[in-house]
């Protein structure tokens, strides 16, 4: 048999459906309905979406967060998925509390030049939507969104 196997077909059909909950959201443009959401619980969901058994994910959080839960989680796969993408093999990315919000960080070697939340920004030919995506879920729930080159890149979400 030739094609994708079973399991390539799933993972397709999830990130197909995280695009619809994405563009949803970026088209409503403000988050009305929020609910306190457990960043750890958000986290883990995003890195089983993400489904990366090369990279070491960390969580690190025991904050609840204000939020629109599959938003939440959307961003935290978008996050975690360009750590992944862009941090090499052995890449370890990590979902941390932070006293304003919360942080997603890897050791890999952080953002080129340029802006990262731009749409079709990319170190290295990539789409450049997931960044451009996360900012605009954040500005959606009135956050600001921090990109930083510390050992790595890091993204600290104030809430």
């Amino acid at each position: 048999l030739e094609g994708p196997t079973i399991e390539q077909a799933r993972d397709a059909l999830d990130r197909l459906e995280g695009l619809a909950n994405e563009a949803e959201a970026i088209a409503a443009g403000e988050v009305s309905d929020t609910e306190p959401v457990s960043l750890a619980s958000a986290a883990t969901d995003a890195a089983d979406r993400v489904r990366a058994p090369e990279a070491s994910i960390r969580i690190d959080a025991e904050e609840t967060i204000q939020a629109d839960p599959e938003l939440l989680t959307l961003l935290l796969e978008n996050l975690v998925r360009n750590a992944v993408e862009h941090g090499g093999d052995d890449v370890t990315v990590r979902v941390t509390d932070t006293d304003a919000g919360f942080a997603v960080a890897d050791d890999g070697p952080g953002f080129g030049d340029g802006n990262p939340f731009a749409w079709g920004y990319s170190g290295d030919g990539g789409q450049g939507a997931g960044l451009g995506i996360v900012r605009r879920i954040a500005e959606a729930h009135d956050w600001e969104i921090v990109a930083e080159n510390d050992g790595g890149a890091r993204i600290e979400i104030r809430s």
